[in-house]
């Protein structure tokens, strides 16, 4: 995945998913808000990747207490 870059593969979604780093990601956005996370999940699945940064951007955004 090109760093800074808005486009992304599916491919770098599994790369990501495989990786330390993508794993402790997705169990702090499943902890934080799991149906958000699926409907995520589901949006990358259909290749709608606009939707699914729309929909991880507020989990995202928020700061760590």
């Amino acid at each position: 995945m090109k760093e800074n870059s808005p486009d992304f593969s599916q491919k770098d979604l599994v790369d990501l998913q495989k990786s330390p780093v993508g794993r402790q990601l997705y169990e702090k956005l499943r902890s934080a808000d799991p149906a958000t996370l699926e409907k995520a999940m589901e949006e990358a699945q259909r290749g709608d990747y606009a939707a699914m940064r729309a929909t991880l951007s507020p989990l995202l955004s928020k700061s760590e207490d």
